[in-house]
């Protein structure tokens, strides 16, 4: 872990101009004007720290085309990546009740994704060439809204 040694420093300048008078300024207006109330400067060392969770690499909104329906529930979502295959999950739903839109996976694993999202009675969706990516804390989620088309044989377009 790095850590970054940050130098904080306050200069806290007082300036008063008179102009011509005798008359001393008050604290209460030195704090109206903003003079001269920093704090002095202070050294602080400061640990860069990621967070202690687990991202995933792809997130997949999933939702019928003509009616904007969620169908994560229901739909099969593939990603691969060179020898990696991994089937995503069903992602936890933003409040109770409310029916699942999105499907996760490849956690905490950058690379380049091919998704493949099927579902019966729609045509089946494809996409190459996903990038995701890392940084120091782990990878940078790419989110994909997938629109599945109804198909009008009823039956999955393999």
């Amino acid at each position: 872990m790095r850590r970054s040694k940050m130098t904080v420093l306050v200069l806290a300048v007082g300036l008063l101009v008179s102009c011509g008078s005798d008359t001393p300024v008050s604290r209460e207006a030195e704090a109206e004007e903003g003079t001269n109330l920093s704090p002095p400067a202070v050294d602080v060392d400061v640990d860069m720290v990621c967070p202690a969770i687990v991202n995933p690499g792809i997130v997949v909104e999933i939702r019928d085309a003509i009616t904007d329906a969620p169908l994560a529930d229901s739909a099969s979502a593939v990603v691969t990546d060179g020898d990696f295959r991994a089937g995503l999950t069903p992602a936890q739903p933003t409040a109770p009740g409310v029916p699942f839109s999105r499907r996760d996976g490849a956690y905490e694993r950058p690379g380049q994704y091919d998704l493949r999202v099927t579902r019966e009675g729609y045509r089946t969706w494809q996409r190459s060439g996903i990038e995701v990516d890392s940084d120091r804390c782990g990878v940078r989620t790419v989110t994909i809204l997938v629109l599945l088309e109804p198909d009008p044989s009823g039956v999955r377009n393999q």
